[in-house]
């Protein structure tokens, strides 16, 4: 814990007992747009909301979750994809939003101290 809260102050060991929140930070169209970007947005919204409580809140660790279409990745074809879908040209392709939106939200997470530590990824069924 700081040493002082109310200054930058060195950090000394002590036993506390804390309770944990989890908060959620959707960003879906940056993302869809964006993927790097819009995702750090989302990762540096669940870090301000969590030292937004005031004393006390300490950021731990950061998940990211991802529900994207056909990935189409080179060289891999999956039966269940439909080859012949089109995305609009002003959105990032499902595979870039899966590289991308990770690394964005693993790359801002680390730099205030908060490792991307789980994650998880949905198919959608793509319908018209």
């Amino acid at each position: 814990m700081p040493s002082d809260v109310k200054v930058p102050s060195l950090m000394v060991p002590q036993v506390t007992q804390s309770d944990i929140i989890f908060t959620a930070e959707t960003h879906n169209m940056p993302t869809a747009v964006a993927p790097f970007s819009g995702a750090t947005t989302g990762t540096g919204g669940r870090i301000r909301d969590v030292q937004g409580v005031g004393r006390g809140g300490h950021t731990v660790a950061g998940t990211a979750g991802y529900s994207v279409g056909n990935l189409s990745i080179p060289g891999y074809d999956l039966p269940w994809e439909d080859k012949s879908w089109k995305y609009p040209n002003n959105f990032a392709n499902p595979l870039q939003i899966i590289i991308d939106a990770s690394n964005g939200a693993s790359d801002y997470g680390n730099k205030f101290g908060e490792p991307l530590i789980s994650g998880m990824v949905i198919k959608k069924k793509l319908t018209v």
